[in-house]
């Protein structure tokens, strides 16, 4: 699956890494402590997914289906955990810090919830004509993302094949993917809008989006979503040559890294990549920090740092649904500044 960053990972022993398209790090081996997420499709007949494509067209009024590229199957998995949310006394207290420069590049406000019973290409379709009047003129169809099987009878109903859809604006900066699971906003810097944009201007938008989605809900005659998780998600671009030079300086960016003595066998790192996570405090929920090498379409090298809080609402409520991404920014934000070194605050200008 593409990232919306449009970096490729470098291989690094195993399994391939990937970046996911919804700006939750993904790896393939499985990492004891977190909570992963498989899918497969199971086709038992070919699939004419311009069939599909064509029943999206029509619900979203745009006319017969123009032909655009076949969707393709892959595997992908997801990292999060969902615990309950407590106290958040510490959160209180901690401020959003600042920097000239951040290496921020994508920004992922993600809401997992059971299943809508009865969602279905028709839907993304007739959604795709409310987010157009406010400024998503495009749409992309993908792949699904979680546990999926799929078996078709002969006269199968294409518009129950699962799908998840992209809407998008005119400058591909800003982007809501929708699937019958869950309901994602991403930011993503793009050649046409590279400037960071700050949570205070983001989080007003993903509720708008999320109101016009559950108002749908509701006018379809479907139950509000049951929410499962939340997730805050930054990633970040370190560039090789500006942020760093060698993978000797990784202890000089993340004091986590404290590396070994190179002698005998070892005379340089030609390669490397960790994953961390942590416990956030009063049971609010978890962090995890995912480093990888990767290149950038250009083919500049770089560390894609992503940093994710995940964890779950008291309630289904928007209002808990928004304090809870609310503390999850405070915890990415803070933690990232935790989690590397003063010499890079300094580097990108931090207030």
């Amino acid at each position: 699956m593409q990232s919306p960053t449009r970096v490729k990972e470098k291989r690094v022993g195993g399994p391939q890494s990937r970046s996911s398209e919804h700006g939750i790090s993904e790896k393939g081996r499985r990492n004891p402590g977190y909570l992963r997420v498989g899918f497969w499709l199971e086709i038992q007949r070919r699939i004419d997914y311009s069939l599909v494509s064509t029943i999206f067209c029509e619900a979203a009024g745009l006319g017969p289906y123009a032909g655009a590229p076949p969707l393709c199957v892959q595997n992908h998995q997801i990292i999060g955990m969902a615990i309950i949310l407590g106290d958040t006394n510490i959160f209180a207290r901690l401020q959003s810090p600042s920097f000239d420069q951040p290496p921020v590049v994508e920004t992922a406000l993600g809401v997992q919830f059971a299943p809508l019973e009865g969602f279905d290409v028709l839907h993304l379709g007739q959604l795709f004509s409310l987010f157009k009047e406010i400024g998503y003129s495009k749409y992309q169809l993908k792949p699904p993302v979680g546990q999926q099987e799929i078996r078709l009878a002969e006269e199968g109903d294409f518009a129950k094949f699962p799908l998840r859809c992209w809407y998008i604006t005119p400058d591909e900066s800003q982007l809501v993917q929708i699937q019958r699971e869950f309901f994602i906003r991403n930011w993503r810097a793009t050649d046409a809008n590279a400037e960071y944009q700050h949570f205070t201007s983001i989080m007003p938008l993903f509720q708008r989006d999320w109101v016009l989605f559950c108002s749908f809900l509701r006018e379809q005659g479907m139950k509000a979503p049951e929410v499962s998780r939340c997730d805050v998600t930054y990633i970040n671009h370190l560039l090789r040559g500006e942020d760093w030079e060698t993978y000797d300086d990784l202890s000089a960016l993340f004091p986590i890294w404290r590396g070994i003595e190179l002698k005998e066998l070892f005379t340089a790192i030609e390669v490397g990549q960790f994953l961390v996570g942590f416990k956030l405090p009063e049971g609010a929920g978890h962090i995890q920090f995912t480093l990888q090498p990767a290149v950038r379409n250009d083919g500049k090298e770089l560390f894609q740092l992503t940093v994710t809080a995940s964890g779950k609402p008291l309630t289904s409520n928007d209002s808990d649904l928004f304090k809870w991404l609310d503390l999850g920014h405070l915890a990415v934000v803070n933690g990232f500044v935790q989690f590397t070194s003063e010499k890079a605050h300094r580097k990108w200008g931090k207030r």
